[in-house]
């Protein structure tokens, strides 16, 4: 049975993390090679890893997080050892986990849900509270924090039917009314005061309270990133990056990666960007030369 992949997640430049259907897997070296990073708990069974993600602080911290069903797990030391916290009953599956850009401060850490909406918690992973207020769709796909959250306490998710915003830090939520006709949406991403969402019909954007469509290049949008000017943008299983003032012009867009229909995406601080595929394989792009072919290396099957 092949291993589907659901997440990535850099660490710092060189660790990666990859949630798969069997597991997880950790890889210190950019891809180059990889290791069972839930040895320590010494598993009968696999244990299926929705959603990873690692604190912006990792360098210091090394904490990453990790959700299987109905349960988030927390490792302080890079993945060498988890301690695990339960979510409410029946148990929820998670789509997505993110963390407060002043986690190290606040730890604030933020759990969407494919049926149970979103879960909070404050104290860095210990206790969770299901904080679902003005949330008539907990169907949630994705979620994107403020990168001014210690200030603005702002945070939107992607439902099935709609966009969503909390400006009181997850205790309240609010419609922004995103057409029906182009849900649902499947990536919320805030750059620079800038919403960008993506769904079916390809990327729209959040302008003085209005949705509009910013380009329909590529449909079915999975994940949106930014590396220095440029973003990357997951759709149509197919990696692009494009300049960031670029978006709507067509002739911007290019491929990193294609053929092998590309479902997650992470990029490290210094703009390395790995990618998992549907045929089963993590690659690894080093950088990105406008002015020459793309390459692609460190590749793997999981």
């Amino acid at each position: 049975m092949s291993n589907i992949l659901f997440d990535l997640a850099f660490g710092d430049n060189e660790t990666i993390y990859a949630g798969c259907q069997n597991g997880l897997i950790i890889s210190k070296d950019s891809g180059q090679s990889w290791q069972n990073g839930l040895s320590s708990l010494e598993l009968e069974t696999d244990l299926t890893i929705t959603a990873v993600a690692t604190s912006p602080n990792y360098v210091n911290d090394q904490t990453v997080f990790i959700a299987s069903s109905g349960t988030i797990l927390c490792s302080d030391n890079g993945g060498d050892s988890w301690q695990a916290s339960r979510l409410a009953n029946p148990a929820p599956i998670i789509s997505k986990i993110a963390l407060s850009p002043n986690f190290s401060n606040d730890q604030t850490v933020f759990a969407t849900s494919i049926e149970d909406g979103v879960f909070v918690s404050r104290n860095g992973g210990i206790k969770w509270s299901s904080w679902n207020f003005g949330l008539y769709d907990q169907h949630v796909n994705c979620i994107s924090i403020s990168n001014q959250y210690e200030t603005n306490q702002t945070i939107w998710i992607g439902t099935e039917s709609n966009v969503f915003q909390s400006s009181n830090g997850g205790r309240a939520w609010q419609s922004l009314d995103f057409p029906m006709a182009s849900v649902p949406v499947t990536v919320i991403f805030e750059h620079n005061e800038q919403i960008i969402v993506g769904c079916a019909e390809g990327l729209f954007g959040w302008n003085e309270k209005v949705w509009q469509l910013v380009s329909s290049f590529t449909k079915q949008v999975t994940a949106i990133f930014a590396t220095n000017q440029n973003y990357v943008i997951v759709g149509d299983e197919v990696a692009y990056q494009v300049p960031q003032k670029e978006l709507s012009v067509e002739s911007a867009w290019r491929p990193i990666k294609q053929g092998r229909g590309a479902t997650a995406v992470a990029v490290s601080s210094s703009g390395k960007i790995a990618f998992g595929s549907r045929d089963d394989d993590i690659s690894v792009v080093e950088k990105v030369d406008f002015s020459a072919p793309l390459f692609v290396d460190n590749q793997i099957m999981l």
